[in-house]
């Protein structure tokens, strides 16, 4: 029995939840929830560092009257858990002639921003860490994400639908299935709540390979049904040691209402590298020791390398043009925000598809 298949016939709360509990005895799975939990929670836990550099294609697949959307990015990520710093870094192939390389990092107090435009010139800034900022570091196709190993919460952005171990600790319907399905040519177990399906690879340490996510339909606060929303399918796994399994290549697909496919991600990792001792320099030092530095924590500007004190001093040197000056700073901070969350809006469909 499939308790998603049934339950839009009902309109009781009280027989969902009876069904539930019916649906759940019912199963003899391979692993329990419980189980499970356990085998997911010990693989994140053995996760201490992390660095992958990746591609992303994206195209459009139906036709419209608008330019059609076809780009490539390259893209890096790194992290290192127990000291909650973060990178991401992305280029787009080719450029446009006025958008600049991009790379943020959160060295565990600040966001540090190294933007470089196709002419060379480059702009650094740092500002102090809010909760909405680090959205910035929410990633959904760097390979962590794709196999729901990342810890969603060190960005300040608990999301199930990218983190197994939040997915199986939520207080909600959630059931590990007896029948097992087949993805690829592996045969898998099948977890599932009522907006995301999970295929989980038997013999990858029950990895994830397929995630589905839907959209509910509802009407008078009844669930009446639901619809295909994202398909992510991973391909070409490798082994890093204690369970861990990350993708070579994934395809994620967006449907429409009538279970037509709209748009798609190719994701090719280039390089992933897990627990190589990953420096905590390397969060902080890529930017070059002759640029000028927007410092808004310390309201200062001075050369990447000197004390945010002496860009004090020289403030006070200059106090005639300070205002002047401030203002210019003002402009240009402004300027690197807009431009930092404009490549990023890609990821909203995504993000609010499997926050649900």
């Amino acid at each position: 029995m499939d308790y998603y298949s049934i339950l839009p016939n009902l309109h009781d709360n009280i027989q969902k939840l009876n069904l539930y509990g019916e649906v759940v005895k019912q199963q003899k799975p391979l692993i329990s929830r419980e189980n499970l939990l356990r085998l997911i929670e010990a693989k994140r836990n053995s996760i201490k560092d992390f660095k992958s550099i990746y591609s992303i294609t994206i195209d459009d697949l139906i036709k419209t009257d608008l330019i059609p959307i076809h780009r490539k990015e390259i893209c890096e990520f790194a992290l290192i858990n127990s000291k909650n710093k973060l990178l991401f870094d992305i280029k787009l192939q080719p450029s446009p002639s006025q958008t600049p390389e991009i790379r943020t990092s959160f060295d565990g107090n600040n966001i540090i921003t190294l933007m470089t435009y196709p002419n060379g010139h480059k702009h650094a800034g740092i500002k102090e860490s809010k909760i909405d900022s680090m959205h910035d570091f929410f990633q959904p196709y760097m390979p962590l994400a794709l196999s729901m190993l990342y810890n969603t919460e060190i960005c300040q952005m608990p999301n199930k639908g990218f983190d197994l171990l939040l997915f199986l600790k939520q207080d909600t319907i959630v059931v590990v299935y007896e029948k097992k399905e087949v993805i690829n040519g592996s045969e898998c177990i099948v977890v599932a709540d009522l907006t995301t399906r999970l295929y989980l690879d038997i013999s990858k340490d029950f990895s994830v390979v397929r995630a589905e996510t839907y959209t509910q339909n509802i009407l008078e606060g009844q669930l009446m049904g639901r619809w295909l929303t994202t398909q992510t399918t991973l391909f070409d796994l490798t082994d890093y040691g204690n369970g861990v399994w990350l993708p070579n290549k994934a395809i994620v697909l967006y449907y429409d209402q009538t279970n037509k496919a709209t748009c798609k991600r190719s994701i090719e990792v280039l390089n992933t590298k897990l627990n190589d001792n990953l420096k905590e320099d390397y969060f902080v030092n890529f930017i070059p020791a002759d640029i000028m530095v927007v410092d808004t924590v310390n309201n200062t500007i001075y050369k990447w390398g000197d004390s945010p004190s002496i860009g004090g001093l020289l403030k006070e040197t200059v106090k005639p043009r300070s205002t002047s000056i401030y203002n210019w700073i003002s402009i240009i901070v402004g300027l690197i925000m807009i431009v930092i969350a404009r490549p990023f809006k890609i990821r909203e469909r995504i993000l609010k598809g499997r926050a649900s």
